[in-house]
């Protein structure tokens, strides 16, 4: 799991190569990559966003502040079709608060 942007220090952005870089350690061990974008505003024109079309495939995606430019708690969890499809299948074992 990577924060794309740092921000708890100031806003870091790292250079371009390092987010492929790190995606690609992860996947030769057979990790999932994630990206933590919580913290920053993550909206459809921002350069977080083009990372991922530009070449990044993240298993899971956390956001949550942006979505409500945080006036109220919300948060959402992107994944992948079979992250998506495995959370699905394991549902009637697990234990569901809403």
């Amino acid at each position: 799991m990577i924060e794309p942007i740092q921000s708890e220090a100031g806003i870091r952005v790292p250079p371009a190569d390092y987010l492929r870089a790190a995606q690609c350690i992860v996947q030769k061990v057979r990790h999932a990559f994630v990206l933590d974008e919580v913290r920053t505003r993550a909206t459809p024109n921002r350069p977080f966003w083009q990372r991922i079309i530009g070449g990044l495939n993240p298993r899971h995606v956390v956001l949550a502040k942006a979505l409500s430019g945080g006036l109220v708690p919300a948060a959402a969890v992107l994944m992948s079709d079979d992250i998506y499809e495995r959370f699905i299948a394991s549902l009637g074992r697990s234990i569901i608060h809403t």
